[in-house]
C-alpha cells in the first residue's frame, strides 16, 4: 500500500551475499531484528523515503535467484502480474477466509509469496513455523493439527519429508501445492491415502513469470508413469513449445518453454543485458510491449493440450526446490585463492535420491588445486559457506590433476569421475568398533550410497544434508527408541560423536524408566508402608 517493493533477506544466507542484495537494489529502508541486523554492515544514514500509493503497474518485489556470473540477479515483478496469480489460486481452489496456509518456505524462495499475500487477501491466515536451522517434521505435523492448516504449499521433497517421518497429517487438509522440482509419482497417492479427501496439484513456472504459469491436478498415477504431467497454462498465461527458430514445435515433439502472458516480469534489476537475453518480443500477442520469458526449460505438447516437462536445456539445476546456476558455484570456487579450475556438477545418482526418497540430484565440486597449493578441503568447504546459501554448497568436493576435455576442447562432463573418488574419503579410515558404530555406519552407507563408512567420516562431506539428517534421526529412533534433535547431527556429525550421543540418551532414558518403576511402586502406600520399603533400599 505504501508504494514500496519489498526484497526478503534470508538469515541463514551469508553476511556477504546479503549486503550485495542491499547493495544492488539500493534499498531506502531495512526492516529486520537487532540481533540480525548485527551481522549486516551499516546502512548509510539519510533521510526517510517518501513513496506514493501503489498502482498496478508499480514494484511488488524483487527476489534474488542464483547468477550464471557468480553474482545473484534480481527479478522484478510488478503488482499486477503477482495479484493475477494469488487471483488464480484463490479463485480455482476457493480459497476463503476459513483457510489457513502453512508458510514453510523460506522468504527467499518465490513460493513464500502466495503464502503471504494469498491467504490474506481473502481474509484467511498465516500459519509461520518456528524457525529452525533444519526441516522438523514433528513440529510442522503439531502446528499443523493445532491451527487447523488447509493448505500446504511447498517443494515436493519437504512434504515428502513430511510424509515419510511417519507424523500425522490433520484431516483439516484440504489441498496441497507442489511445485519448483519432480515430484515423486509415489507422493500423491500417499497423502491421499493419508488423507483421502485431500487435492494434489502440480503447479510449475518460474519466478520471473509470477511465482506459477501452469498446473496440473493430479489424481490416480497410473503405474506406467514415470513423471507427474506439468499441466495447462493458468489465467491470463500462456506456455509455448518453441523451436530453436522460435516457431512452435510439433505435438510430441521436445522444445523450449517460454511463458507469455500477464505473469511475466519486468527483468532482472539493473541488468538489461541480461534481461534482453532472457526477456524476448511475444510474437503471439497483439499488446505493444508483450513479451515471452525464456525458461531454459525443455517440453512437449500432447494432443490434448497438456505439456509435459523434460528437464533443462542448460547448466542449470534444481536442488530441494531452488533453482540454482552451477556457474555462480564454479565462480566462489575458483575465488580461493589455492583453487586453479573448478567445475561443479549436479549428479543423478539413482540410488542416492531413492533411498533419500527425494528426486533432485546432488551438488559435487570437481577442483584442481593451483600448482604446489596444499589445498586444504575443510577450508575450502568453509569458503564456500561463508558465501553460499546452504544448498548451493556442494555436498561433495574431488580433487583432480586435470579437468577432462573433449575432443573440441569443452569439458567433458561425463568423465567426471563418482565423488566417493576424493582422496580425502580414502585417508584415516578407521571401522566402526561397536554395535551402534556399526548400525550408524550401516545406515549412512544405505542413505547415502557410498562404499564405506569409518567413525570419523563427517556426515556432511559424505553428501549429507538437512533433509537428510531428518531420516537419520528418525532412524535412529526406530533402531534404538531414543529421539534424537537434528541440532544434534549437525553438532556431532561423524559416526563415532553420534554413537556416544546416542548411548547417552539410551542411559539417561533407561535411569528415568527405572524411576518411573519405583514411583508407580509407591504410588498409593501409606506412610509407614513407604518408609518400611525404603529401609531395606540403601541404593534409593
Amino acid at each position: 500500500r505504501a508504494g514500496a517493493a519489498y526484497v526478503p533477506l534470508d538469515p541463514a544466507y551469508p553476511a556477504d551475499r546479503l549486503d550485495f542484495m542491499m547493495v544492488d537494489t539500493g534499498a531506502a529502508l531495512l526492516l529486520t531484528r537487532e540481533t540480525l541486523a548485527a551481522a549486516l554492515e551499516e546502512p548509510d544514514e539519510g533521510e526517510p523515503a517518501a513513496f506514493p500509493a501503489a498502482a498496478p503497474d508499480d514494484r511488488a518485489y524483487v527476489i534474488y535467484t542464483s547468477g550464471s556470473t557468480g553474482r545473484p540477479k534480481g527479478v522484478v515483478i510488478r503488482h499486477a502480474a503477482a495479484v493475477n496469480t494469488v487471483r488464480d489460486v484463490n479463485c480455482r481452489f476457493g480459497v476463503g477466509a476459513g483457510d489457513r496456509v502453512f508458510a514453510v518456505s523460506a522468504l527467499s524462495f518465490d513460493l513464500s509469496v502466495y503464502d503471504l499475500f494469498g491467504p490474506l487477501a481473502v481474509g484467511g491466515a498465516v500459519v509461520l513455523p518456528e524457525p529452525s536451522a533444519t526441516p522438523d517434521p514433528a513440529a510442522w505435523s503439531a502446528a499443523l493439527a493445532r491451527h487447523g492448516v488447509t493448505i500446504w504449499d511447498s517443494a515436493p521433497a519437504l512434504m515428502d519429508l513430511l510424509v515419510s517421518s511417519g507424523a500425522p497429517l490433520p484431516k483439516t487438509l484440504r489441498l496441497v501445492l507442489l511445485s519448483g522440482d519432480w515430484i515423486p509419482i509415489t507422493l500423491p497417492g500417499e497423502i491421499r491415502r493419508r488423507i483421502p479427501g485431500a487435492r494434489v496439484i502440480s503447479l510449475g513456472g518460474a519466478t520471473e513469470a509470477s511465482i506459477w504459469s501452469i498446473l496440473y491436478p493430479i489424481g490416480d498415477v497410473p503405474p506406467a508413469w514415470t513423471s507427474i504431467p506439468y499441466g495447462r497454462p493458468m489465467a491470463n498465461q500462456a506456455f509455448h513449445v518453441l523451436d530453436p527458430a522460435g516457431h512452435p514445435a510439433p505435438v510430441g515433439v521436445a522444445g523450449e518453454l517460454h511463458i507469455g502472458g500477464a505473469g511475466v516480469a519486468d527483468g532482472y534489476h539493473a541488468r538489461p543485458d541480461l534481461t534482453a537475453e532472457k526477456f524476448v518480443p511475444d510474437p503471439f500477442m497483439d499488446r505493444p510491449g508483450a513479451r515471452l520469458y525464456r525458461t531454459g526449460d525443455l517440453g512437449r505438447r500432447f494432443v490434448d493440450g497438456t505439456i509435459e516437462f523434460l528437464g533443462r536445456r542448460d547448466h542449470q539445476v534444481k536442488i530441494r526446490g531452488f533453482r540454482i546456476e552451477l556457474g555462480e558455484i564454479e565462480a566462489v570456487l575458483t575465488s580461493h585463492p589455492a583453487v586453479r579450475e573448478a567445475v561443479v556438477l549436479a549428479r543423478q545418482e539413482e540410488g542416492f535420491a531413492r533411498s533419500a526418497g527425494l528426486s533432485q540430484a546432488r551438488l559435487v565440486a570437481y577442483v584442481v588445486p593451483e600448482p604446489g597449493a596444499d589445498l586444504d578441503l575443510a577450508a575450502l568447504r568453509n569458503h564456500l559457506a561463508a558465501r553460499l546459501p546452504e544448498h548451493m554448497v556442494p555436498s561433495a568436493v574431488v580433487l583432480l590433476e586435470a579437468i577432462p576435455l573433449t575432443p573440441n576442447g569443452k569439458v567433458d562432463r561425463r568423465a567426471l569421475p563418482a565423488p566417493e573418488a576424493s582422496p580425502d574419503q580414502e585417508t584415516h579410515f578407521v571401522p566402526p568398533r561397536d554395535g551402534v558404530e556399526e548400525a550408524i555406519a550401516a545406515l549412512w552407507k544405505d542413505l547415502l550410497k557410498v562404499d564405506r563408512v569409518g567413525v570419523h567420516d563427517n556426515f556432511f562431506s559424505l553428501g549429507g544434508h538437512s533433509l537428510l539428517a531428518t531420516r537419520v534421526a528418525a532412524a535412529l529412533r526406530d533402531a534404538f527408541g531414543v529421539e534424537i534433535p537434528l541440532r544434534t547431527l549437525f553438532e556431532k556429525p561423524t559416526v563415532a560423536d553420534l554413537a556416544l550421543a546416542v548411548a547417552q540418551l539410551r542411559l539417561e532414558q533407561a535411569d528415568t524408566t527405572e524411576a518411573a518403576r519405583l514411583l508407580d511402586t509407591l504410588e498409593g502406600l501409606s506412610d509407614e508402608e513407604v518408609e518400611a520399603l525404603l529401609a531395606g533400599e540403601e541404593e534409593v
